[in-house]
């Protein structure tokens, strides 16, 4: 099969979940022997014209938090349509919901759109944006040939609400081998001593409620936040305000790679505080390493972690401090769920077998095409 990823800022993933998929997904699909392009914005991605095999297309797009993903993938379908050449296009994101429907129109080419959390509950979003959002989900429905989603939760919204039973493709955890897994010097706390955090900066993750719990807290562990806002946004600078000057509080920004996975498995704990969510390819990583988890308990966490994590009630930045300080003063618990992580990751959520799935899936659309 010719392949064409479409609709994220590209790989290698150097930003969220959608980009973390491509990454995992098509490397895995050109070992398998398919040809798989990845359409890239090139000013946020190392202009690669390869990467582990997959071939780059680089197009660049406007820097603004409504436009640019929109702007960008309409330029990357007119590329699509130019080039016409390829067997399945695979879009993610539900604002792009409206460019399936040009080469699966013009080319009668398979499209396939993923989705992942209700884009338009999204805090950030006024409420023309939302009622914009509302009719992309409804053209994600509708455009495409096959729509997919990442978690059971999100299946079911879509089930009843528009009669539909879309695909479910999952996030997978990765389990790297690392080349030196001690924990830098550099860093103003030590191992097994800090709480982590991982994601964007945006007000649904809850990380204001996490910080707030924190503080509350008498103890020599630390809160390490890894993640970023590209826009720099009055969210992320009332979180640093908020954290006022707490030498126990450490925003990192960006981290990936060998030092990100070394962070991860020298923590204490993982916390995920998101008031809304999809699956989280964060959490899902956290797991696999085998580290305890404690989630707020809304019904995408509670659908990953099953029996295999720990949860706080949403929002609430009471009893967030409550369980934070029974796992900080107690260690017994964290070394019974850490075991459950692991198993339950290695069963479910698995990067091999969701590509196998994906692969299926794709094989099948062209041979119901060929028909």
């Amino acid at each position: 099969m010719k392949i064409a990823f479409v609709g994220t800022r590209g790989v290698p993933a150097k930003y969220g979940g959608f980009e973390t998929a491509v990454d995992e997904i098509a490397s895995r699909l050109v070992r398998k022997g398919h040809e798989v392009y990845v359409y890239c914005r090139s000013t946020d991605t190392i202009p690669l014209s390869e990467y582990n095999g997959i071939k780059l297309i680089n197009i660049s797009s406007i820097k603004n938090k409504v436009l640019e993903t929109p702007i960008h993938t309409l330029m990357c379908t007119i590329d699509i349509l130019n080039r016409n050449s390829f067997d399945i296009i695979q879009y993610f994101n539900q604002t792009n919901a409206v460019f399936t429907l040009l080469p699966r129109i013009i080319q009668n080419r398979k499209v396939f759109l993923w989705v992942d959390g209700l884009e338009w509950k999204r805090a950030k979003w006024n409420a023309l944006i939302k009622r914009l959002l509302l009719f992309s989900e409804f053209l994600a429905v509708k455009c495409p040939n096959y729509l997919s989603v990442d978690s059971k939760t999100i299946q079911k919204y879509y089930r009843e609400k528009y009669l539909i039973n879309p695909l479910l493709f999952t996030y997978g955890s990765n389990f790297p081998q690392l080349t030196n897994s001690v924990l830098s010097s550099n860093y103003p706390f030590k191992s097994k001593k800090y709480i982590l955090f991982v994601g964007r900066l945006v007000p649904e993750k809850g990380i204001h409620t996490l910080i707030k719990a924190f503080k509350r807290i008498k103890t020599e562990f630390h809160l390490v936040i890894i993640g970023d806002d590209v826009t720099n946004s009055q969210y992320k600078q009332s979180l640093i305000k908020l954290s006022n000057k707490n030498n126990r509080i450490h925003f990192l920004g960006y981290v990936y790679g060998e030092e990100f996975y070394n962070l991860l498995r020298n923590s204490y704990l993982y916390v995920s505080a998101s008031e809304l969510e999809g699956t989280s390819p964060a959490l899902l990583t956290a797991m696999g390493f085998g580290k305890c988890v404690l989630v707020s308990d809304i019904i995408e966490n509670l659908e990953v972690i099953g029996s295999a994590g720990l949860t706080f009630t949403s929002g609430s930045d009471i009893d967030l401090k409550k369980k934070l300080e029974e796992l900080l003063f107690d260690n017994t618990r964290i070394v019974e769920y850490e075991e459950r992580a692991r198993l339950r990751v290695n069963k479910k959520y698995n990067w091999d077998r969701i590509t196998d799935t994906i692969e299926k899936e794709y094989l099948d659309a062209i041979k119901k095409g060929k028909k």
